[in-house]
């Protein structure tokens, strides 16, 4: 296997999910020590998993408070509100 194998099968991620058959996960495992990136990827890829799944078992994300976001104003043309009489007006003056 090859760095441009790997990336190309994100063979980092399914490594670390479980999710490689026996004979690749062992061909993996023979390019991972002989590849700095892959290994430089894989110890960050583990990192970012252990960290998620401890703030994930904590149950609340502090300092994260959720935003208003305001929709733009072309979107508020969308709602049913105002789309249902623009279309009945229409079909009144087609008819």
């Amino acid at each position: 296997m090859d760095h441009q194998e790997a990336l190309r099968l994100a063979v980092v991620e399914r490594y670390l999910l479980d999710e490689l058959p026996p004979p690749q996960r062992d061909e993996f495992e023979a390019h991972f020590f002989e590849c700095p990136l892959c290994a430089k990827d894989l110890r960050l890829t583990a990192d970012f998993l252990d960290l998620a799944r401890k703030e994930l078992k904590r149950g609340t994300l502090e300092g994260f408070a959720p935003r208003t976001v305001k929709p733009p104003w072309l979107e508020l043309f969308w709602r049913p509100a105002v789309v249902a009489p623009a279309f009945a007006l229409l079909l009144a003056v087609i008819a």
